[in-house]
């Protein structure tokens, strides 16, 4: 289950954020019309972890995607053109798994080269969808041959562990957040079955759902690829004590 807040005055958001935390900011251009620049760094730069979705009206739909979207806002949704509740979900499922890609990034940036940190936040963002290694070379400029070549020479994993990075660090923060079983989230994250995503949680992580929802998924992971696949890890299937 989402946190979500929706406000109409920009000024509540931090005392709300630290009284109610959120996983989703959902907010009008008219929020924040005297600075929406300055409002949304701010929200960045304090809580990376809050998707940020605009709802606007259909005149300012393009202009209005392209102004707030220049300032960093996850997504955005049309009134009237795709406002229905299939619409706003996939457009909140978009802006919570960008929001968990920034939250990562942030959190292993400087502590794994910068090719890295940028493959894996795309494979986060993108794991709501199938996604390939193409997905992480086309933003780079390059072919999946040279991209596997240069991770390959900068001691880093492959493609397709990193894709499965991404798939992993959604469902670490699904069983932080949700009270779904592991069957609904592994089938939502495209896993065969829930006992397919446990026996990754386990090979990867370290641990099985059950004591990542006690521990703290999402910080279980991340300690867990910073030691086996930052460029002094050990590699996969390795547990550190």
């Amino acid at each position: 289950m989402h946190r979500v807040l929706a406000l109409s005055n920009w000024a509540e958001i931090p005392a709300q954020l630290r009284e109610h935390p959120a996983d989703l900011l959902v907010f009008t251009p008219l929020c924040c019309a005297d600075g929406a620049e300055p409002r949304i760094a701010w929200m960045l730069r304090h809580h990376p972890e809050v998707g940020l979705l605009l709802y606007t009206d259909l005149e300012g739909g393009g202009r209005e995607a392209w102004r707030f979207g220049r300032f960093g806002v996850d997504d955005l949704v049309v009134e009237g053109v795709d406002d229905g509740r299939h619409d706003v979900r996939r457009a909140a499922r978009r802006a919570l798994a960008r929001a968990l890609g920034r939250q990562v990034g942030r959190a292993v940036r400087g502590r794994i080269p910068p090719l890295l940190e940028r493959c894996l936040v795309r494979a986060i963002d993108g794991a709501i969808r199938p996604m390939t290694a193409e997905d992480l070379a086309e933003p780079e400029g390059l072919d999946v041959g040279s991209l596997m070549h240069r991770l390959r020479s900068e001691g880093l994993p492959p493609t397709g562990r990193i894709l499965r990075w991404g798939r992993l660090f959604r469902a670490a923060a699904a069983l932080d957040r949700d009270e779904h079983s592991v069957e609904a989230i592994a089938l939502a994250l495209g896993y065969s079955t829930g006992a397919a995503l446990s026996r990754a949680m386990r090979r990867d992580i370290g641990h099985p759902p059950s004591t990542l929802r006690e521990r703290g998924g999402l910080q279980c992971a991340i300690e867990a690829f910073l030691n086996r696949e930052g460029p002094a890890g050990p590699g996969p299937g390795l547990v550190l004590h």
